[in-house]
């Protein structure tokens, strides 16, 4: 295995992790919870319904906007998709 597959699997595997626990920390309603589920999963994309994919994204990009005003400078590849998706203000 190569060594930036390995590098993005373990920034991937890491990045679920600390998702996951900011999940469990910042109070959530069950909904907001299922927009994590189809970040993390993108179900709505492997189904071909990309309208409700991107509402989907959009709501996670809501979300890590609030982690990421709640704790600047954390949460690096969250903001970097945030950029590239161009869902940062």
């Amino acid at each position: 295995m190569s060594r930036s597959r390995i590098n993005g699997n373990f920034i991937d595997k890491t990045f679920s992790i600390v998702a996951n626990i900011l999940l469990r920390i910042i109070p959530t309603t069950s909904g907001e919870k299922e927009a994590f589920t189809y970040y993390r999963d993108e179900q709505a994309i492997r189904q071909g319904d990309s309208e409700i994919a991107e509402a989907w994204f959009d709501q996670a990009a809501e979300y890590w906007k609030q982690a990421i005003a709640l704790t600047p400078g954390n949460y690096i590849e969250a903001h970097n998709w945030l950029k590239i998706t161009r869902r940062f203000e």
